[in-house]
């Protein structure tokens, strides 16, 4: 969901109350900046240009409770290209899920996919830092759950969308939960 324009179609940062996590994409020749706003619920998007400007194009808040997007406490992006196009992950502690975009060649966000803990998946609390992995011809993206004191690892799949792979979770003996 975007937030943030005013009648002349102008774009003004919301999203960087508690300024925190930021992710840099580059497609193409153009570089976006996606800064998370920890206190907000949501982020808000940007274009560096070669002066070092940052030209302002979205907000994306959290829609989760209308079936949309899924970014309260939203702390640690991460991306990855595939097949070309590049996807950006998005972490949301308070909602314990990933949202799933592709980024446009202007920036712009898609909604691809949402993925939501379940008793298999290690996502309850996912606050830390999510990591892209390249083993062989496969990229997997691995993220953790706090709460569930485990990590996932999903295949990225040629569409970007996230299929869980494999979970572990701490058994005391693992030393997960501290």
């Amino acid at each position: 969901e975007l937030d943030g324009f005013d009648s002349g179609g102008t774009v003004t940062p919301t999203e960087l109350s508690g300024a925190f996590a930021i992710e840099a994409v580059t497609v193409n020749e153009s570089t976006f900046i996606y800064t998370i706003g920890l206190f907000d619920t949501g982020f808000s998007a940007f274009q560096l240009d070669e002066t070092g400007a940052l030209d302002p194009l979205a907000n994306h808040v959290d829609a989760s409770v209308s079936g949309g997007t899924s970014l309260a406490d939203a702390p640690n992006p991460a991306h990855a290209v595939v097949g070309g196009t590049t996807y950006l992950y998005v972490n949301a502690s308070l909602d314990s899920a990933i949202s799933v975009f592709s980024v446009g060649a202007d920036g712009g966000l898609t909604l691809v996919q949402e993925v939501a803990d379940t008793s298999a998946i290690a996502l309850l609390g996912s606050r830390g830092k999510m990591a892209v992995a390249s083993v062989g011809s496969s990229q997997f993206l691995v993220a953790s759950g706090r709460s569930d004191n485990g990590i996932t690892a999903f295949e990225i799949g040629s569409d970007g969308t996230l299929t869980p792979r494999s979970s572990v979770f701490d058994t005391g003996a693992l030393a997960l939960s501290g």
